[in-house]
């Protein structure tokens, strides 16, 4: 347990608590000696896992009630917020990510931010678009569907408020993430449960290039950031690529299904970024940070995991 006299100091905010990633932020973070405060629209018991360790303070808010985060907003400040909450592609309108997604970084700035608060927002690497790849942060970004849009306008909502309020601000720009606890649809998630049923999967051809990147390897780059207390923009990724057919094959041989796949019997999505690779070289030199966790690894980490 963090000790009184890391208080304010070691006080975190870390909104999309009950998410895939939030859930493991807070774990890590308190591990770590940090105060967190959870916040988000589920209430832990209805969010698969969570908490294994429960958290001191846990607030059910949605970010678009602007009363309710008003009352909660504490007498001593924040150190850092640590800004996942929002909504994932195919899950709401355009208006609604734009709503959520950029409106609710207003909101919990608004609400929390303040002089010397440390805001850290999970954007996405897919802001780049269909440039040509990999992906560098000095890059124009040229986001390719609302989703995209949606978190560039978040990134342009911290830069405003955060220089408003003279905070140090970190944006970070994450590969396609994966792990245990996942949410349904998530590619590699998602194979590997349907495998483990002994299901077959149908996929694409599986010609689009990815980077995937272990989410421990994320909250590792994550606490280091938050330790240096290192404000900029920077590229989260593995640092390798792979085609989604050779992911699929290595799930499935590792499963040892590879006769389960259904290799091109679903289209192409309209509009899908075909070549997502990001440069991470930035991250690395100024952290001293290296992801760890390789695709096979991970893999089979996660298959154990939902045996």
């Amino acid at each position: 347990m963090p000790s009184a006299s890391l208080e304010p100091s070691r006080r975190v905010l870390v909104t999309g608590a009950a998410g895939f990633v939030g859930r493991r932020v807070c774990e890590a973070l308190s591990a770590s000696g940090w105060r967190v405060t959870g916040l988000d629209r589920l209430s832990p018991p209805l969010a698969n896992g969570f908490p294994r360790q429960p958290l001191q303070d846990f607030w059910t808010d949605d970010l678009l009630d602007h009363e309710a985060l008003a009352r909660r907003r504490p007498a001593a400040p924040f150190a850092a917020i640590v800004h996942l909450a929002g909504v994932l592609p195919g899950t709401a309108t355009p208006d609604q990510l734009m709503d959520i997604n950029a409106g609710g970084t207003a909101a919990v700035l608004d609400c929390f931010g303040g002089s010397g608060c440390h805001f850290v927002l999970f954007s996405t690497g897919l802001v780049y678009g269909k440039q040509v790849p990999p992906f560098r942060e000095s890059m124009e970004c040229l986001p390719a569907d609302p989703y995209a849009e949606s978190k560039l306008a978040a990134e342009a909502v911290a830069r405003l408020r955060s220089k408003r309020l003279a905070a140090p601000l970190t944006i970070l720009r994450p590969a396609v993430l994966y792990g245990q606890g996942a949410p349904a649809g998530m590619l590699l998630n998602t194979l590997l449960a349907t495998l483990r049923k002994g299901e077959p999967f149908a996929m694409t051809a599986g010609e689009q290039v990815r980077d995937f990147l272990h989410v421990d390897d994320a909250i590792a780059a994550l606490g280091a950031i938050l330790e240096r207390r290192a404000a900029g923009v920077w590229n989260l990724g593995s640092g390798q690529s792979w085609t989604v057919l050779e992911a699929a094959r290595l799930a499935a041989d590792i499963a040892g299904r590879p006769d389960l796949l259904r290799v091109g019997q679903l289209p192409y999505r309209t509009g899908e970024v075909f070549d997502y690779r990001l440069d991470i070289s930035a991250v690395t030199a100024a952290l001293a940070w290296q992801p760890r966790v390789d695709l096979p690894a991970g893999l089979r980490r996660l298959w154990k995991d939902l045996a």
